[in-house]
């Protein structure tokens, strides 16, 4: 659009008449022309990718130029060191030198787990500092940040690579997308050659994780495997975007495991000549046999070593969504003499992400769903719900500035279905309400950690207090939580112990609250380590967890 203005304002009136006068063939070569220009330029974004309020500071290395931003410090100075750690360690496997400067931005604007990579218009890695949740399929790691980083570097010196005529092209016209033929890879190739990397060079991983295993496991077992085909994307039931990934890191096991890891060296740097979508030619070459070849055995060897199926047990499905159910619990006020409600998340193609309410009938010898499930409300994310007596509390995630994603907690009224928000930019995870209602415990989410804490509701609903070691003193007022009059969440006198944060001694804990009514306050829980032990609370004293101190004031950073 610029290139079509920019030559409206050169023309003069003769232009149309030669225009009109112009053979068909030489209008046509300029069309497509435009049209290639369109496609292989790097499209331009108007709004920027992170919150405005973040300011943003740098720390070079002899390979990464390491971005930062206000609470991130700590963290970026280990990424850092992790980084030129992850860059000697990927020149053998892919058989290349990495790139010289690789720009890394280390960002705190969402509860999700991510990270992004690309080559274009140079060398870009994007690393989120919140750490997976316990439900995510990311198996079971000690070190987030070294294999969320490990993962995003592979993309860079894989796709990063030029050989033969798209080196040519990239010394013309420079870091244009077509100068990169392995940015045109299928999805599958390029998750499956970073998935397997990050956990060949750390030794976690997905590779290694029995629940990301169990994607395809389950799926030899009952015979239906995806097609190579579909896993590229676009799939409308499990494991949609998951199978890009899964299938993907299989494969290049499965070709690592029978032709040997060097293989895949090979593999990118014949890919990196290819003219781009003519890729899968180049799998004859290296392995003496067809891509489809070589996934119809991959494929063999799923369904020859799938497990037997497991007799039935005793256990009963109650949702057939086909999709992804998480969070399901008791409505113990819902509850009557012949059945039950369970209250659950539910994500699927078909519709907006949703709590659910399922009736089930306790009392027949074998567990039936009563009724179809009822949608209570939307939710965006989120896994637990808090059930109260008047209303149950839920964790969902919204907009903030337009560009950070950011959790928070929110009530639904049993009398009249009205949702209302308790609290905004607040950061807060998978509530549980005290046995006495007055209390939720809480996850909250912080650069590189989690902690509990609790927030406190007043009786009268119109309005509640939460309290919790919450202190936000260094951004401007505008940029404070915004807390309606319905919660407000307190710093903590030294003296009231029993509104002290919780705070987990083990950093980077994946925490998930619960309520133990006898033996202590609020625990935390382990979904793939298992139980962590509880933090008890006895009058008068701190045993049982840590006391945060507060934080010093760093004048480098902008208030």
């Amino acid at each position: 659009m610029v290139f079509l203005r920019g030559l409206r304002g050169l023309c003069v009136p003769r232009w149309r008449q030669f225009v009109g006068r112009a053979p068909r063939a030489v209008l046509r070569g300029v069309s497509v022309a435009i049209v290639w220009t369109t496609l292989l330029t790097p499209p331009g974004h108007a709004a920027s990718l992170f919150d405005p309020a973040l300011r943003f500071r740098t720390i070079p290395t002899e390979h990464f130029v390491i971005y930062f931003h206000q609470g991130a410090e700590p963290l970026a100075r280990r990424l850092a060191a992790l980084a030129e750690e992850t860059w000697m360690a990927l020149r053998r496997p892919l058989g290349v030198q990495p790139p010289p400067r690789t720009h890394v931005v280390l960002v705190d604007q969402s509860e999700l787990a991510d990270g992004s990579a690309t080559p274009v218009p140079y060398n870009t890695v994007i690393v989120t500092t919140a750490w997976p949740a316990g439900y995510e399929f990311i198996g079971e790691i000690d070190d987030w940040l070294r294999l969320v980083f490990t993962h995003e570097f592979t993309h860079i010196v894989h796709l990063d690579r030029s050989e033969g005529w798209a080196r040519a092209i990239r010394r013309l016209f420079g870091r244009m997308p077509i100068g990169f033929p392995n940015l045109y890879l299928p999805i599958w190739q390029i998750e499956g050659l970073a998935t397997y990397e990050e956990s060949a060079l750390t030794g976690q991983g997905r590779l290694h994780a029995g629940d990301f295993g169990a994607v395809l496991r389950e799926a030899a077992r009952e015979h239906v495997l995806e097609p190579i085909d579909r896993i590229n994307g676009g799939l409308t039931d499990w494991p949609a975007g998951q199978a890009s990934y899964a299938y993907g890191l299989g494969f290049h096991q499965y070709l690592a495991d029978r032709f040997g890891a060097g293989t895949l060296t090979a593999l990118a740097d014949a890919t990196a000549r290819r003219v781009p979508f003519t890729a899968s030619r180049v799998f004859k070459r290296v392995y003496g046999e067809s891509l489809g070849t070589l996934w119809r055995e991959y494929e063999r060897s799923l369904l020859d070593n799938a497990p037997a199926a497991v007799p039935n047990t005793g256990i009963v499905r109650l949702t057939h969504h086909g999709f992804a159910v998480s969070g399901p619990r008791f409505d113990r006020f819902a509850s009557d003499t012949f059945g039950a409600e369970i209250v659950y998340s539910v994500r699927t193609p078909h519709g907006f992400p949703a709590l659910q309410r399922l009736a089930i009938d306790v009392t027949a010898p074998a567990m039936t769903v009563r009724a179809h499930p009822k949608e209570l409300t939307r939710r965006y994310l989120g896994s637990t719900t808090a059930i109260g007596r008047d209303e149950l509390y839920f964790d969902q995630q919204e907009l903030h500035r337009n560009v950070a994603l950011y959790s928070d907690l929110y009530a639904l009224s049993r009398a009249t279905g009205r949702v209302r928000r308790l609290t905004s930019g607040a950061r807060l995870l998978d509530p549980d309400l005290s046995p006495d209602g007055r209390t939720l415990v809480a996850v909250q989410d912080r650069a590189g950690q989690r902690n509990l804490v609790l927030v406190r509701l007043k009786a009268d609903t119109s309005e509640a207090e939460a309290t919790g070691h919450y202190r936000n003193t260094r951004h401007r007022r505008s940029d404070r939580p915004a807390i309606p009059g319905r919660v407000r969440l307190q710093p903590d006198p030294p003296h009231r112990n029993s509104d002290r944060r919780i705070r987990d001694p083990v950093q980077h804990a994946a925490l998930v609250a619960r309520w133990q009514i006898n033996r202590c306050r609020a625990a935390s829980a382990w979904r793939a380590l298992g139980n962590r032990d509880c933090r008890r609370r006895h009058k008068g004293s701190s045993h049982g967890h840590t006391v945060p101190q507060r934080p010093r004031r760093d004048s480098r950073l902008a208030p």
